[in-house]
């Protein structure tokens, strides 16, 4: 419908927004050391993401986005399909779920808890609700005033930021102090982070670091899916007869696989 790429242009604000769906655009975004994020967008996310790879740019963007891609394997992303099935059937046999108006509060719920489960330690587990109520801070809509305003002047917005950005380094400190007073290994990506960070700094930035990496992988991590879900179920919806085709293809699948999510991935 739109071609190749478009561009949007942001109501009474001077930003302009770029749309491009070509791979050789991506190819040429990620692979270049000119890579700098300088928008207003990420000014406003440099408070929540701080130095996560989601706000730095150039080869330290480079070298973090490496170090970073080396736990996404296809084994790793296997390893996730058992725990995957198990929440996605806790969730549909809760009774409160069949009363859910909100798919979307659902999907952030459920890729929330996948992704605490998946790629952080049993330790962030306690943490969870915390965890879920500053995600529900970071997800509203920025205002346009948030936008325009640098970051030291005091908005509700901000202040609310801040409060809850606090919440979630607190518990991430907790469990990396318990990991490292206690010597747990798990295998996870916050293990791989830890190992790849080691003593390429200073043990207060290392520590910086890795909290702003975890930030960045919950919100911006399972966000970004549980939007991608919506959307599907959205446009599912308006289609009765391909969900109905999804919906067999799903049962032919399983069942010529006696049922094994993995070989029906696979």
């Amino acid at each position: 419908r739109y071609g190749e790429g478009f561009y949007l242009k942001v109501p009474f604000l001077p930003i302009r927004i770029i749309f491009s769906r070509h791979p050789r655009d991506s190819d040429h975004v990620f692979k270049s050391r000119n890579f700098i994020k300088k928008t207003d967008f990420h000014r406003f996310h440099n408070t929540l993401f701080g130095e996560g790879v989601v706000t730095i740019s150039g080869p330290t963007w480079q070298a973090r986005r490496k170090l970073l891609q080396g736990f996404f394997r296809a084994d790793t992303a296997r390893a996730c399909i058992g725990i995957i099935d198990s929440y996605a059937t806790q969730w549909l046999a809760r009774e409160e779920y069949h009363d859910y108006r909100d798919i979307s509060d659902v999907c952030r719920r459920l890729t929330l808890d996948i992704s605490i489960e998946a790629f952080l330690s049993p330790e962030f587990i306690e943490h969870k609700k915390l965890i879920a109520e500053a995600m529900d801070v970071f997800c509203e809509p920025q205002g346009a005033i948030d936008l325009m305003l640098p970051n030291w002047v005091p908005t509700p917005q901000w202040l609310k930021h801040k409060r809850a950005m606090r919440q979630m380094h607190n518990a991430i400190d907790k469990v990396l102090h318990i990991r490292r007073s206690q010597n747990l290994h798990y295998g996870d990506y916050l293990e791989s982070l830890m190992e790849g960070l080691k003593d390429t700094d200073s043990p207060e930035r290392v520590d910086k670091i890795l909290r702003d990496e975890m930030v960045t992988l919950l919100v911006a991590g399972h966000e970004t899916t549980a939007s991608g879900f919506v959307w599907m179920f959205y446009e599912l919806a308006k289609r009765p007869k391909l969900q109905d085709k999804l919906h067999q293809e799903i049962v032919s699948t399983l069942k010529s696989n006696d049922g094994d999510i993995e070989k029906s991935i696979d």
